[in-house]
């Protein structure tokens, strides 16, 4: 049976044994309030929004390669960073790393 204490435990993200690999899953929740200085000092509202990340990578046996895929807003939600400026779509990012 797999060890559970070899995968790493970040807070708020949920994760796979070692052995068969890892997966991550995070929310993240943007601030729903933005303050802009202006000559004004206007406080402006920005509409509620969730986005959900997720990566997974895999190891070979022997350790030498590490394979991952990564996705940011899987959803492709719509948001806003700053007034009158969207969020980023969705995000896909592919990894590969080797060891000698």
């Amino acid at each position: 049976m797999p060890v559970i204490s070899s995968c790493r435990w970040p807070s708020s993200f949920i994760c796979l044994p070692h052995e068969y690999g890892t997966m991550h899953l995070q929310l993240s929740r943007p601030s729903s309030r933005f303050a802009t200085e202006s000559w004004d000092f206007v406080d402006l509202k920005l509409d509620e929004s969730w986005t959900v990340d997720a990566s997974v990578t895999w190891e070979t046996p022997d350790r030498r390669l590490v394979l991952g895929l990564t996705i940011l807003n899987l959803f492709d939600s719509a948001y806003q960073v700053l007034a009158k400026l969207p969020g980023q779509g969705r995000t896909v990012a592919a990894s590969v790393k080797a060891r000698f």
